[in-house]
C-alpha cells in the first residue's frame, strides 16, 4: 500500500493568497485626500437639497422687515439686504456653480480631445494651423477673454458655460495632442498601422482611448477654475444675473455693505467657493496618487 506524497516532501509549496485568487491584485486603498474630497462633496450635496426643504423658504424669497439680519437661530447665516435668506441662497446657488463647472469642463474636454486628435495624427499642416488656432486663443488671458464673449453676447448663465468652455479648450487640445504623438509611436499602434486599418479608426478607436488617462486628470482642477472663473463674471455684472442665487454675484451684493458691519452677506458665499475649491484641490491630489498606485 502506497501513500501520497505530502507536496512539501515533493518540494512544492502552497499556492500564495494571490495566487489562489487567480493572479488578483491586491486590494487598492483610497487614498486620504479622495476620501476627503467624498465628504466635502458629500456634504455639499445633502446641504444643497436639506436645507430649502428645512428652512421652507426659496432662495428668491423675501420676508419683509428682516433686512440685514445677523446670523442668529433663525436665520444661521443673516439675511441680505433684500430680506433673503443667504443659507438658503448659499445652498442654491451649489447647484448652479457646480452646473456651471461641470457642463463647461464637458464641453471643453469633448472639443478639446477631438481637436486635440485632429492636429495629433494630421498632417503637418493641419497640425501647424491647428496649434496656431489654439495659440491665437490662449493669448488672452482666460478671464479676460470670458469676460470679452460674455460682454459680446450678453451675460446669462449658457453665455458663462460657453465662454468658459473656450477659455480651457486650448488646455486639453495640447495635452491630447502631445498624448496622441507619443501613442502612435508605440508598437500596438504600429502593429494596427501594419493590419491597413483606417486611419479614423486607429485614432478613435486606439490611440484616443489610450490618451484619455493623463489628460482627463487635469478635470477636476479645471472645474474649480470654472467655478472661480464664473465667480468673477458675475461679481462684475457679466455672468449669471439676479435673481439667480449664484456666489459670485451674492458677494457682489453685499459688498456695499461690509464697511458697515454686514459682513455676513459677503462671508459665506466667499467662504463656500473657497471649500469647493479645496475639494477640488483634494479630488486632484487624490486621483493623482490612484494613478501612481498609491
Amino acid at each position: 500500500m502506497t501513500t501520497a506524497a505530502s507536496p512539501v516532501a515533493e518540494g512544492r509549496t502552497w499556492p500564495t493568497d494571490q495566487q489562489s485568487l487567480g493572479g488578483m491584485r491586491p486590494r487598492v486603498t483610497l487614498p486620504a485626500t479622495l476620501v476627503l474630497s467624498g465628504v466635502v462633496f458629500g456634504m455639499w450635496a445633502l446641504i444643497s437639497v436639506l436645507v430649502p426643504l428645512i428652512a421652507g423658504r426659496s432662495a428668491e424669497e423675501v420676508t419683509y422687515g428682516t433686512r440685514l439680519v445677523p446670523p442668529s437661530t433663525a436665520y444661521l447665516m443673516g439675511t441680505d439686504a433684500l430680506g433673503r435668506d443667504v443659507l438658503v441662497r448659499t445652498a442654491v446657488a451649489f447647484r448652479f456653480d457646480l452646473t456651471i463647472g461641470v457642463l463647461s469642463v464637458l464641453a471643453a474636454a469633448v472639443f478639446g480631445l477631438l481637436i486635440g486628435a485632429l492636429a495629433g495624427s494630421g498632417t503637418e499642416w493641419v497640425d501647424n494651423l491647428t496649434m496656431g488656432l489654439l495659440d491665437v486663443v490662449s493669448v488672452f488671458p482666460g478671464f479676460v477673454l470670458a469676460l470679452t464673449m460674455s460682454a459680446a453676447f450678453g451675460p446669462s448663465l449658457s453665455t458663462v458655460i460657453i465662454a468658459i468652455a473656450v477659455v480651457l479648450i486650448p488646455g486639453y487640445a495640447r495635452g491630447t495632442r502631445a498624448a496622441i504623438l507619443t501613442e502612435r509611436s508605440k508598437p500596438y499602434a504600429e502593429a494596427a498601422r501594419a493590419m491597413a486599418l483606417s486611419q479614423k479608426r486607429i485614432v478613435l478607436v486606439h490611440l484616443l482611448p489610450n490618451s484619455l488617462g493623463a489628460v482627463l486628470t487635469q478635470a477636476s482642477m479645471d472645474v474649480a477654475t470654472a467655478i472661480m472663473i464664473a465667480a468673477g463674471l458675475s461679481f462684475i455684472g457679466f455672468g449669471v444675473q439676479p435673481p439667480t442665487p449664484e456666489w459670485g454675484l451674492m458677494i457682489n451684493e453685499g459688498s456695499s455693505y461690509i464697511v458697515s458691519g454686514e459682513w455676513w452677506v459677503t462671508f459665506f458665499p466667499g467662504l463656500a467657493i473657497l471649500s469647493v475649491v479645496v475639494g477640488f484641490f483634494l479630488l486632484d491630489n487624490g486621483l493623482k496618487q490612484l494613478r501612481r498606485g498609491n
